[in-house]
């Protein structure tokens, strides 16, 4: 189940909802790098709408005194998915005296389960020709200054060079594999540590092209170090790379594609891609976990076994396909105890600020008055 949220508009209104104040930078990312304060929740998202490059917002109303922050977010200031830092408002400390809506033209929910992420693991496979037929076989284990061949099981791999995690990858992007060990598996964060450098990382030799590998791994990747796909069925790089796909894999130093040679080893060649080539069409079996609905609860499931559509990932269930998420909470849309009833957008707080009167007031009234009085002495020994 996805919860469902008001609509307003073209934009969808998610209540208690933030953006994580680390990524999200609230001002410094919205329109003209200001917020703005004590409008309404309605007014502020008709700002964002008539801006174009504003697509989703926060906006933040506090109880105590009713003042209000609305940071329409300029979608050129974020890289990615911005879904993917929107939280809970409960998952941060002090916010207890806060309501939260954040806004968005599309889903807060993003269906990305068969999307390649920085991180990601993986199985790479190959189609081979063998007397006229195609047959699938998996990379094997990278191991330290050894050819990188093939075999019936494959090896673990996983994608180093990235953005962030929450940024697919595309065809085009530079990218280097690693080994990784079933307990490091799930933990993305092993991946920048410095237990790195004793798994073998994916080069090519200059000696005779071979693809081999390394346990040394710099800081920054050399140019031996770095690959990228190119699809076999499409023409736009730009496009992300999906679970399943077919692609050539190329090298930054290589002329050509990579393909598989007569030996079963990994080389990289002079050679167009092209599918007269043989043995060098590869694709991605992913060997990640991904996260659905089911029951109310955020429930595991390997992407390996749910059903791929396109970007998108589902299992089949008697309700109907279910989405697969790739965040382990499912976005925390299972429970929709922050479900927004349809009368909010005909309510005040929607439309109207009201912001509470501050007791200090009089002090204000005491100025006023002292000022009154000094003017009337100076005036009454003056003249």
């Amino acid at each position: 189940m996805i919860c469902k949220d008001i609509k307003y508009e073209n934009y969808t209104i998610h209540k208690n909802k933030l953006l994580e104040p680390k990524n999200g930078l609230m001002c410094l990312n919205s329109i003209n790098s200001e917020c703005k304060t004590n409008i309404s929740l309605k007014e502020c998202m008709n700002f964002c709408n008539d801006n174009e490059n504003c697509d989703y917002g926060q906006y933040i109303y506090r109880k105590n005194d009713g003042y209000t922050l609305c940071a329409p977010i300029d979608k050129n200031t974020t890289i990615g998915n911005i879904s993917y830092d929107v939280y809970d408002k409960e998952t941060f400390p002090t916010t207890e005296n806060l309501e939260t809506y954040f806004f968005s033209k599309d889903t807060i929910y993003p269906n990305d389960g068969n999307l390649v992420f920085k991180g990601d693991s993986f199985q790479l496979a190959v189609e081979l020709d063998q007397e006229g037929e195609t047959v699938t076989r998996k990379v094997k284990e990278i191991v330290e200054e050894e050819p990188v061949g093939i075999n019936e099981f494959g090896g673990f791999l996983q994608i180093l060079r990235g953005f962030k995690q929450s940024i697919p990858i595309n065809y085009g992007d530079f990218l280097s594999f690693t080994n990784f060990t079933e307990s490091e598996k799930n933990d993305c964060k092993t991946c920048m540590t410095n237990d790195l450098k004793y798994k073998s990382t994916l080069i090519i030799e200059n000696i005779d092209n071979k693809l081999l590998g390394d346990r040394h791994r710099n800081i920054v990747d050399t140019d031996n170090q770095l690959f990228f796909m190119y699809p076999v069925d499409k023409e736009d790089l730009k496009l992300p790379i999906t679970y399943y796909s077919r692609f050539y894999l190329k090298s930054k130093i290589g002329k050509g594609i990579i393909k598989v040679d007569d030996d079963g080893n990994l080389i990289s060649t002079d050679e167009k891609a092209t599918e007269n080539v043989k043995n060098a069409i590869f694709y991605m079996i992913p060997k990640d976990k991904g996260y659905y609905c089911k029951n109310k609860e955020c429930v595991e499931v390997k992407l390996e076994d749910s059903k791929h559509d396109g970007t998108k990932s589902f299992i089949n269930d008697k309700n109907g396909k279910l989405d697969v998420f790739r965040r382990k909470d499912c976005f925390e849309s299972c429970i929709c105890e922050n479900e927004l009833d349809s009368n909010f957008l005909k309510s005040k707080k929607f439309n109207k600020v009201k912001t509470k009167k501050t007791k200090n007031n009089w002090y204000i009234i005491l100025i006023i008055c002292i000022i009154i009085i000094i003017l009337v002495i100076f005036f009454y020994f003056v003249f």
